[in-house]
């Protein structure tokens, strides 16, 4: 063994004290700092933002322990407006183990853009973004703003996983807690037969939410009320730029002045429950809907019910001879309204309840007695349901504001060609 004389001992432990010790040190000095410089926050957003697609904004980012990114006060806002999507008062980002798991901290989502923030999943689920991870988002509390008003929803969690078919799942519970499961809202993209194709589906579970939580994607509190709810399943598919929708449950508390009286020239009040059997939609039009509405008690007008009577078949309240069935101008209290309705490409079919009494009532007064009955025949063209709702109009087909609102919620029946006319053959011409 070589004896080495203490002056090199001594440098070799400052040479070994420099190179494992001092040397890394500083490197990793070096590092934390830059991570703190404002380059590097600007790297981090134009990153971010060139991934997700939004306007990334943040006031710091750290990096607590291996593995895990907190952001403060992180945001992200509408690339082509500026105006704010969601935010958070703080963010953490921990990957680990090729799974990555989001923690917000007090998120605000703004109900005008809810809709970006699906896309962005569905971005995620078509592979449009780097990356195969299974995302998990931490059970967390979601606040959602429209304009004055707010709405908060909490242990929201979810997941996003890119097997063979790429599902992202939602759930959420209501603030007033309700016995059973949480609502559960996912987002899957499989290959269709003719190419990709994208599910949609709400199912309510065990609670009851407010229409006012769809209104970044539709409006129904201006048609259904406030205060109504839903209960049941919605499932919308897109595929080839087409959609379709279809949905089974019930809406409960529906404002009938809302519904009818505020968009027709008709008077109608009371509180409803509409309980729908099966609903189909396609490309915004209503391709099929049946099912049963009741209200316990409210008011009818007379020129609703003569309008049944007229355009619908209904069948009037029996009179005595010479007089009519409905004065003009008059409103009568209804003790119960209970009808079974059929709308599809044939037209819209009514009939009354099988617990009526008497039989075939539609709706009964205050005293018991039948105000309107069942038509006696089956269908009739939707035309007619148009006319029954806004008859003040000399067209054969009401051509006004009103009418527009609700035909485009109506199927059009299929186009029937006369006897004498052959499809495909070109009408003949006369030589010039």
């Amino acid at each position: 063994m070589v004896a080495l004389h203490q002056r090199t001992r001594r440098r070799l432990c400052q040479i070994g004290f420099c190179l494992l010790c001092a040397l890394p040190t500083t490197g990793l000095l070096a590092w934390s700092v830059g991570l703190r410089t404002a380059s590097h926050q600007q790297r981090c957003k134009e990153m971010l933002s060139e991934r997700l697609g939004f306007d990334v904004r943040f006031e710091r980012v750290s990096y607590p322990q291996p593995g895990l990114t907190r952001f403060e006060a992180f945001e992200l806002a509408d690339a082509e407006s500026g105006e704010s999507v969601v935010r958070c008062r703080s963010l953490d980002v921990l990957s680990s183990g090729g799974k990555i798991a989001i923690e917000p901290h007090e998120v605000e989502l703004v109900a005008k853009h809810a809709e970006k923030l699906r896309r962005l999943v569905t971005r995620r689920l078509a592979h449009e973004i780097p990356g195969d991870a299974a995302l998990a988002l931490i059970p967390t509390q979601v606040t959602i703003t429209s304009g004055d008003a707010h709405q908060t929803y909490d242990d929201v969690s979810g997941r996003i996983e890119l097997t063979d078919e790429a599902t992202a799942t939602l759930r959420f519970r209501l603030p007033e807690y309700e016995a059973g499961e949480p609502p559960l809202f996912s987002i899957s993209r499989r290959r269709g037969k003719s190419g990709m194709r994208t599910t949609s589906k709400l199912a309510t579970l065990g609670a009851a939410l407010p229409v006012a939580m769809f209104t970044p994607w539709l409006d129904l509190t201006d048609i259904l009320g406030d205060d109504a709810t839903f209960q049941g399943t919605i499932t919308v598919d897109e595929e080839m730029n087409r959609w379709t929708c279809q949905a089974t449950g019930v809406l409960t508390d529906v404002d009938l002045e809302r519904l009818v009286a505020r968009r027709f020239p008709h008077h109608l009040t009371g509180r409803a429950t509409i309980e729908l059997t099966r609903a189909r939609l396609e490309a915004g039009r209503a391709i099929e809907a049946v099912g049963t509405l009741r209200s316990a008690s409210g008011t009818i007008g007379s020129s609703l019910l003569a309008a049944a009577v007229d355009w619908l078949g209904c069948q009037p309240r029996s009179t005595p001879a010479g007089t009519l069935p409905y004065e003009p101008g008059r409103n009568d209290q209804y003790r119960n309204l209970a009808l079974v309705f059929q709308i599809d490409e044939q037209g819209i079919a009514l009939n009354s309840s099988p617990a009526a009494r008497p039989p075939g009532a539609l709706v009964l007064s205050r005293r018991g007695a039948a105000l309107l009955t069942a038509p006696i025949e089956g269908s009739v063209p939707l035309v007619q349901f148009v006319r029954a709702l806004a008859p003040e109009s000399e067209l054969l087909v009401p051509a006004t504001k009103e009418t527009s609102q609700l035909v485009r919620w109506l199927p059009l029946p299929p186009v029937v060609r006369s006897s004498d006319e052959q499809p495909g053959v070109p009408p003949l011409r006369m030589p010039e």
